[in-house]
C-alpha cells in the first residue's frame, strides 16, 4: 500500500452546491481506555500516566481568584502567598508531579503537600510571604 503525504490549502470551504459554508463536525475520540498508549519515535508512553490531571493560575493579590483551572472545584486563601486547591476529582495517593512557578520566576514558589483532595500553593520571597498576581500549578499522577 502506497500512502501519499500531502497538505491541503483553502481560503474557503463551502457546501456540495456551492452556494454556502460547510458544516464541519468536532471529531470524537472512541476507545481510549486506562491502557492507551501513544509511540513517540521509538518510545511508548501511557495516555493516562502522562496527562496532566490538574492545572490552576491563581491571582493571590486583592480578592483570591482563580484565573483558569482544570480539575479544580475551589481555592481558598489562607493568608499571604498562601493559597489552598481543592481537585473536583482527588488523587489515589499524596504522591503526585508538580510543576509550579509565579510572576517572578521558579524563585520562591513550591507546593505543600496536601492529601488525595488538595493542595497548597507558597510564595515566599525575600524573607516573605508574598501574593503574586499569577501562581500556577500543574499536577501528575493517578486519580482515585
Amino acid at each position: 500500500e502506497y500512502r501519499m503525504t500531502s497538505q491541503l490549502n483553502v481560503d474557503t470551504i463551502v457546501d456540495k452546491a456551492g452556494t454556502g459554508g460547510a458544516t464541519l463536525t468536532t471529531p470524537t475520540l472512541t476507545g481510549i481506555s486506562s491502557t492507551s498508549t501513544y509511540t513517540e519515535g521509538s518510545v511508548t508512553q501511557s495516555l493516562r500516566e502522562s496527562a496532566v490531571k490538574h492545572w490552576t493560575i491563581v491571582d493571590q493579590t486583592g480578592t483570591t481568584e482563580s484565573l483558569g483551572s482544570f480539575n479544580q472545584s475551589s481555592l481558598t486563601d489562607v493568608n499571604t502567598g498562601r493559597t489552598d486547591l481543592t481537585f473536583t476529582n482527588n488523587f489515589s495517593s499524596v504522591n503526585k508531579c508538580t510543576t509550579i512557578s509565579n510572576s517572578y520566576g521558579m524563585d520562591g514558589c513550591w507546593y505543600q503537600v496536601g492529601n488525595t483532595t488538595n493542595y497548597r500553593i507558597v510564595n515566599y520571597v525575600g524573607g516573605a510571604y508574598t501574593d503574586f498576581d499569577h501562581s500556577s500549578g500543574k499536577l501528575t499522577g493517578d486519580l482515585a
